[in-house]
């Protein structure tokens, strides 16, 4: 009985422990995105804002959106 009772309980903790990994994985695949862009803008080659006016907002526009879908797409899978 008692080798039942703490196997149970390592279950939980395991169960626990699977949905803070869970979290925090989303959360670094939201910063991975910004994280990526922001990578290839401290690159030294040609930007788009050397040949398009509006390269930053196009770039913050496209960043914001997949962080947005991803936000989504973890709260619906119970991750956030």
């Amino acid at each position: 009985m008692i080798v039942t009772a703490i196997q149970v309980n390592l279950g939980m903790i395991s169960m626990a422990e699977n949905k803070v990994t869970k979290r925090l994985g989303s959360f670094a695949a939201l910063f991975a995105v910004s994280t990526m862009i922001a990578g290839v803008y401290g690159m030294n080659f040609q930007i788009p804002e050397l040949h398009y006016k509006y390269g930053y907002p196009i770039c913050i526009a496209v960043m914001f959106g997949i962080d947005v879908i991803l936000w989504l797409r973890f709260r619906k899978a119970g991750w956030l």
